[in-house]
């Protein structure tokens, strides 16, 4: 869980990423996020929202964006959203201008998920939309406080990535709308291939091979690192590789953290560290961004927002334009595979009075021309700076602005490559604060060599399966064959019997013996 005392690093990496884009001239590692109110109130009454077509706005599109579809007008009422986005006002205002009757209200709440697992369990005290991670959303959903709007949204399917919208939905319930996205991308640094006769790598093969070239050539240098601490970080590189970790099925929650594909991902990790040609540390930290500002690492293996959001805050007078945006490293040739790390949905809670409008607010901001426009502007202009998980985004204006963060690079084609081309199979659980903490755990004892990293990925698939079990959840056989629900696993039905028939055999000897003596 998460609470009002996290330090930095504990923090949601998407949310991490926001933080700092709203608090580059603040001192690193403040973790208080101002949320602006939403425009002064406006008339207040009873909402009842006629249908979509009744309020039918005429038809607009600019550069080839979808006609809008969304009600022209709404009556009046209030609403309070839950957020921690950056310039979240920007939002609010851009919804104004279309719906001046609906009233959102945007206390300083952040990503509070304590407070707001409390008032969603409680029933009662939570706002009418929350802005919720993709990767903890189904914990949400599981305490049955979140409200299917799948008869208000619906209709906007079409606008957003398919992918995205499997990450709000389970069977034909729709929890939430998608918001953004954080599909894998390399940032690096031109300069340093080029010094040491190195192309881009396009394969992990030709990172790892970089890798040895960069570090051998200059010992203070690394290819990447590798956060020992970021649950998401790994969970991005085992859903690319096509891991599939969590599966809710008929049996029960099936759990596969020690697969060949899992085995296969850290293993090349781990053999990176071993070799010394990664450095192994914890991101979001006072030494990892010293590191970033100074250069020390060629390539950032992540997200499209990594440049705005890890790079950019911390970069010196020397860095500050030396870093551009490339496609993923892949596993083998062919067709791009991606995965996502960071985003996040807005959902609607069971205990809105006002369920109609806060999910056309939650419908408009994330898939309108509009709201899509405010989300892909960058911060420092008064919008989000992120990836939008609205499909036509790439349509508009914004979308392909230079980005300061890349000395003036136009990422777009990177970006609409990297959001198409996202795995759709990943399924998150409900225990991921608890998972990743897990991995912080092994996986630090693994780097340092207090256990193999076999033992590390056996350890998380019991302590993980034996604590979605200790949570109430149904747990499925792994596929993989491993136990889901004990540190050893459970005796076959094939053993028992030989059990008792040894048990038989030896009742069997002692009552012979016992006859003998007697006699």
């Amino acid at each position: 869980m998460l609470s009002n005392t996290r330090g930095l690093g504990d923090i949601p990496i998407s949310e991490r990423a926001r933080f700092l884009a709203s608090s580059r001239k603040r001192r690193p590692g403040v973790r208080a996020r101002r949320v602006a109110v939403a425009a002064a109130a406006l008339l207040a009454a009873a909402l009842v929202l006629a249908p979509a077509a009744a309020f039918a706005a005429p038809s607009s599109s600019s550069g080839g964006y979808p006609p809008n579809t969304f009600p022209a007008t709404a009556p009046s009422t209030t609403i309070t959203w839950w957020t921690f986005t950056a310039n979240a006002k920007s939002q609010v205002a851009a919804f104004n201008k279309v719906y001046p009757n609906i009233h959102v209200d945007t206390p300083l709440v952040g990503s509070d998920y304590t407070k707001l697992t409390t008032v969603v369990k409680g029933g009662s005290g939570g706002p009418d939309v929350a802005e919720i991670e993709y990767e903890y959303l189904p914990k949400f959903i599981a305490t049955g406080g979140i409200l299917d709007i799948s008869k208000y949204v619906d209709k906007y399917k079409n606008l957003f990535y398919p992918w995205t919208w499997t990450q709000v939905s389970q069977g034909s319930a729709v929890y939430g709308v998608p918001q953004d996205v954080g599909p894998t991308a390399l940032t690096y640094q031109p300069a340093v291939f080029a010094k040491d006769g190195l192309t881009v790598p396009k394969t992990w093969a030709e990172f790892a091979a970089d890798a040895r070239v960069i570090h051998d050539k200059n010992p203070k240098q690394y290819i990447t690192y590798v956060p020992l601490n970021d649950g998401a970080w790994w969970t991005m590189l085992y859903w690319q590789a096509g891991a599939v970790m969590f599966k809710n099925t008929s049996q029960g929650w099936q759990v596969d953290l020690n697969s060949s594909v899992v085995k296969k991902v850290t293993d090349y990790w781990a053999g990176l560290i071993k070799d010394g040609l990664v450095d192994p540390t914890q991101d979001w930290t006072p030494s990892w961004e010293n590191s970033v500002g100074q250069g020390t690492y060629a390539a950032m293996a992540g997200a499209t927002w990594t440049p705005d959001y890890m790079v950019h805050p911390f970069s010196n007078a020397a860095t500050a334009n030396a870093w551009r945006m490339t496609d993923f490293p892949q596993w083998s040739t062919g067709d791009p595979v991606g995965a996502n790390v960071g985003g996040a949905s807005n959902v609607v809670l069971k205990q809105s009075k006002h369920p109609a409008a806060a999910a056309l607010f939650a419908a408009w901001i994330d898939g309108s021309q509009q709201g899509v426009t405010t989300r892909i502007t960058s911060v420092d202009k008064g919008g989000q700076g992120m990836t939008a998980a609205a499909s036509n985004s790439d349509l508009l204006p914004a979308f392909s602005a230079p980005s300061s963060a890349l000395g003036g690079q136009d990422p777009s084609p990177v970006i609409s490559k990297a959001a198409a081309s996202v795995n759709p199979n990943y399924q998150w659980s409900p225990w991921s604060d608890y998972v990743f903490n897990e991995m912080t755990i092994e996986f630090t004892k693994a780097a340092n060599g207090n256990e193999t990293w076999n033992q590390a990925l056996d350890n998380l698939q019991h302590n993980v399966s034996v604590f979605g079990a200790s949570m109430g959840y149904t747990m499925a056989p792994a596929p993989s064959g491993q136990s889901s629900g004990s540190a050893e696993s459970a005796p076959s039905p094939a053993l028992w019997v030989v059990i008792g028939l040894a048990v038989l055999a030896i009742a069997a000897f002692i009552y012979r013996r016992r006859l003998t003596a007697e006699s």
